[in-house]
């Protein structure tokens, strides 16, 4: 199985062991043979504790960080799938999610500038005005529900996977959208500020995103960036976008419309896009599972000049085995650029799932983070940065190990040269199953 489908069917079976189901015909990489943690009581009866996993993470202005992803625990105490953690990794007490909002898992999460926090993924809450199944959701800053936004859908198969707030404060959403307040969306479509559909977006159907590569209906944006002239990149598995030609990657006006001068020369790439980076001088940087840009051969990571051309000034990596992605990337100030996912050995060196390429291409070899964790498979999910060049990663495991260091938690926070920052504790997420 593939995984980009892989992931999207673990996510579900993680939270479906909870009622003792699974999906897809996998289960979480988490509940391998030793990793069950039988001794855990965390409730009434005998619970089975199971690492859980952090899909998200934004930080605050004042440093806070909110993580989302697929929990029931956060550092040993009851969150469901959003929590708060204060700027040395411990749980923010005072971030209270109302009870009757029950996150089915939260894939993406966007901080507005006046500090309320939009959730993305599938909800239920018993507390809304306008539905009962969600799309996205949104806090205010201590964590209670703010009933103004209302984003519904009646399908089980929507999700949101990518948002990107714009200065007017509408927002923009990506992912397996069926049906968005009752109408029928593609990948991608835009929201006004209280959740309702925006019809100046490439009119009342929205953007069309098509294609059959490797997700279950290749209908999937799983990244989206805003550029500063307001065009929108979009990223992810589709083939086709409003009936153009564009393999993982396109641009969009800010009406909604292809942009059509974008990769007017190109291909786009050969298999599919995770994550989108603009950087200062309007270059384009993206990762994701792909071997070739534009036909010419690329592996994990490439640069973009602004009119999609491929960037031949940015080294090309080599890459070990045949599975290799790239789930995040970050862009630092420096211009370095830190990736993480399953990446293997990169150049010939081994970079497990954490590796940093200067502005050139070329990797970094004073970064000295190579996360691994024992036989367990580990993909950070989510990069971001923090002051003094530190920075802080989150995934599918609750533990990290780094260049043989002892394992430490989940998100996890490095510093500058990738050691680990001993001023950071997070015991992370698990997953309780009563058995």
């Amino acid at each position: 199985m593939n995984w980009g489908l892989q992931k999207f069917c673990w996510q579900v079976a993680t939270l479906l062991l909870a009622v003792g189901a699974s999906l897809c015909g996998i289960l979480p990489f988490e509940t391998a043979a030793g990793d069950i943690d039988r001794t855990s009581n965390v409730s009434v009866g005998t619970v089975v504790s199971s690492r859980g996993a952090v899909h998200t993470m934004a930080v605050q202005a004042d440093g806070k960080i909110i993580v989302g992803g697929a929990f029931d625990h956060f550092n040993d105490r009851g969150s469901r799938n959003i929590a708060r953690l204060n700027r040395d990794g411990t749980l923010d007490p005072s971030f209270a999610p109302p009870p009757g909002l029950s996150p089915e898992y939260v894939q993406t999460i966007a901080i507005q500038p006046d500090g309320r926090i939009i959730l993305g993924g599938i909800f239920r809450t018993s507390q809304s005005r306008c539905g009962e199944l969600h799309l996205l959701v949104r806090l205010n800053r201590d964590g209670t529900l703010d009933p103004s936004l209302c984003v519904t859908t009646t399908s089980p198969h929507s999700i949101v996977v990518a948002i990107a707030l714009q200065p007017d404060g509408k927002i923009l959403i990506g992912g397996y959208l069926y049906i968005v307040n009752g109408q029928t969306r593609g990948g991608v479509t835009r929201l006004n500020s209280d959740g309702t559909l925006d019809p100046s977006f490439q009119g009342s159907v929205g953007p069309s995103v098509e294609g059959t590569l490797q997700q279950p209906d290749g209908k999937f944006v799983g990244a989206i960036t805003l550029q500063p002239d307001g065009k929108i990149l979009i990223g992810g598995t589709f083939q086709k976008v409003n009936e153009f030609s564009r393999n993982g990657i396109a641009r969009l006006n800010r009406d909604g419309t292809v942009d059509v001068s974008f990769l007017s020369r190109g291909s786009g790439v050969s298999s599919w896009v995770n994550a989108i980076s603009v950087q200062r001088d309007g270059k384009i940087v993206i990762g994701g599972r792909f071997r070739t840009v534009n036909d010419i051969p690329r592996a994990l990571i490439a640069r973009l000049n602004r009119d999609g051309t491929l960037d031949t000034t940015f080294a090309p990596v080599v890459v070990g085995g045949t599975n290799s992605e790239v789930k995040a990337l970050l862009v630092q100030p420096d211009g370095r650029i830190v990736i993480g996912g399953a990446l293997g050995t990169i150049n010939a060196q081994r970079r497990d799932s954490l590796a940093r390429v200067n502005s050139d291409g070329t990797l970094d070899a004073a970064f000295r983070a190579y996360a691994s964790h024992d036989e367990l498979q580990v993909w950070p999910l989510a990069l971001a940065a923090q002051p003094a060049g530190k920075i802080i990663i989150a995934g599918d495991s609750s533990t990290y190990r780094f260049d043989g260091a002892s394992p430490r938690g989940n998100p996890q926070r490095l510093n500058s040269d990738g050691t680990p920052d001993t001023t950071f504790h997070t015991a992370g997420p698990r997953i309780s199953i009563p058995e």
